[in-house]
This record gives C-alpha cells, structure tokens and sequence, in this order.
C-alpha cells in the first residue's frame, strides 16, 4: 500500500503501513497500523479506538484516555494530538508552534517526536 493511501485512511488487505517518519500533517485512522523500518515496533489504532505502542508484539505503552479514539493526527508543528467522536481532544504530546515536527517509530521501541535533533517528546520504551 502506498503511503500517501495509507494516510488518507484507504484500507489494503492487511491494512499495512509503511516505515520512515510521521511527517507534516499526517494521521493514523482506525484499524490502520504504522511500523518501524525493522517491523518490529508498531503504532496501531485498533478498530475499538485503543491506540497502543507495540515491541516485539507486547504492548509497551498506550495512552490513559476514557472514551475509545477516532485518529491520531501529527500537525507537522509540534504536536501529536488523539481525537474522539466529534473531534474532542483525548491526548496530546509536544510543543505547539514547532517548524517540522516528525514523529518517529524507531527500531529501538521508541516512539520520538523530533524537531531537527531536538527531542519534543519520547515513549520511554526502548528495547534492552
């Protein structure tokens, strides 16, 4: 599946994504995955509207939200932010106003948000 589908929410047999950064406006929808390039970390908006950090298949972080999430949406300047059902805000991460923001699934298991070299926000969820 392309990439530019994958974003706009088209779906594939699988509904794969493929690996590189989370750059400019960009959202994950349900049902849609994002992977590091060694496939072995994977940002996963499932259908129920749980989004979860997975290494290794183990989930290793997820957001403490209430009410089950509709998209994750990078804005390409600082944020990455968790929509509900009427575009209500569930969670959010980073700096607003920030030039070229990326968020980045890395081999390691973590999940950065990058500003250039400067870290805006990172999972904490590295392999050992």
């Amino acid at each position: 599946m392309a990439l530019r589908d994958w974003l706009s929410g088209a779906t594939g047999a699988k509904a794969a994504a493929e690996p590189g950064p989370f750059r400019g406006v960009r959202e994950l929808k349900r049902g849609l995955a994002w992977r590091s390039d060694d496939g072995r970390t994977e940002l996963r908006l499932c259908e129920k509207g749980r989004l979860t950090l997975t290494v290794d298949g183990k989930v290793a972080w997820s957001p403490l939200i209430a009410e089950p999430a509709v998209k994750l949406v990078s804005d390409g300047q600082g944020q990455v932010v968790l929509f509900g059902v009427g575009a209500k805000r569930l969670w959010a991460v980073g700096l607003p106003g920030i030039a070229r923001a990326e968020l980045h699934l890395q081999d390691d298991g973590n999940m950065v948000l990058y500003s250039g070299r400067r870290v805006l926000w990172s999972s904490r969820t590295q392999r050992i």
